[in-house]
């Protein structure tokens, strides 16, 4: 079956070993400045307390850089009560914006499940 979504804390259907994978694209209008752009993955094996468990940076300088972001990580699904997993987004300028469009893929959540726990 497949994962579920509430309020951004994502389910896993059955126990196992989960490949975790997010790819974030964006476009930084930061004139000479340099902004930097990071994305996380952040894992709860509890239902309560997250902790990130991938990140990536990526900086971008000029008046017009395109960002592209990904990370992965595996996660042991021992219970799908307790694990859990959200995704976010960090910026360090205002004039930075993730790109979303309804024709492209620009950004993307993979959930593979790999074997057994």
């Amino acid at each position: 079956s497949a994962m579920t979504q509430s309020s951004g804390i994502f389910t896993f259907p059955s126990t196992g070993f989960y490949l975790v994978r997010f790819i974030c694209g964006a476009r930084a209008y930061s004139g000479n400045s340099e902004t930097s752009y990071e994305i996380f993955i952040d894992v709860t094996t509890n239902n309560s307390s997250y902790g990130t468990v991938a990140e990536c940076h990526q900086c971008g300088s000029g008046s017009n850089s395109d960002l592209n972001v990904s990370t992965e990580t595996l996660v042991d699904v021992t219970n799908v009560t307790n694990v859990k997993v959200r995704f976010g987004i960090d910026c360090t300028a205002s004039n930075t914006m993730t790109l979303a469009n309804s024709g492209a893929n620009n950004n993307s959540v993979t959930f593979l499940r790999v074997g057994d726990t």
